[in-house]
């Protein structure tokens, strides 16, 4: 719904849906309260938030980082070849960290490091010289100002 919103507002050229770019399958802790995740699952819970790299979300259908980043980077890499200049991609949050950390080369183990707040705006630019990243969860068109979030956040 996001996406279909900013696509009409943005006035794209075209609208593509990609299960590469869903959100992280979180398995049995899908629809359950915080309380119920830590009574339940508590030890993996303490590891996801330590070390989210060793972690599958329980139940058949969780998933890893890992399944999580290798999905939305060949999604990615399928797609970039067919465009020119800009491409609006709405996604989630552990799909956002993950493609960022793989063009950053940076090792899951710091996802948490990476702060990606609710509807902001993040940009790899593919070009000749590689990837670069050039703008990292920016809220500025939010009107909210980078000091009322950083002293939210602390």
């Amino acid at each position: 719904v996001t996406g279909e919103k900013i696509y009409a507002a943005a006035k794209c050229d075209s609208f593509v849906v990609d299960d590469g770019f869903m959100e992280i399958n979180h398995g049995e802790w899908e629809g359950r309260t915080t309380a119920e995740v830590i009574a339940q699952f508590g030890p993996q819970l303490e590891q996801w938030q330590k070390e989210p790299h060793l972690v599958k979300m329980p139940g058949a259908a969780g998933e890893r980082l890992a399944d999580v980043q290798a999905r939305a980077v060949a999604a990615v890499e399928k797609h970039v070849p067919h465009y020119t200049g800009d491409v609006l991609l709405a996604t989630h949050d552990a799909v956002i960290k993950t493609v960022i950390c793989h063009y950053l080369g940076i090792d899951l183990l710091y996802y948490w490091r990476l702060k990606i707040p609710n509807c902001s705006v993040s940009y790899i630019e593919f070009s000749a010289n590689g990837p670069q990243v050039g703008l990292l969860g920016d809220i500025s068109h939010l009107g909210t100002g980078f000091d009322s979030f950083v002293s939210k956040s602390l």
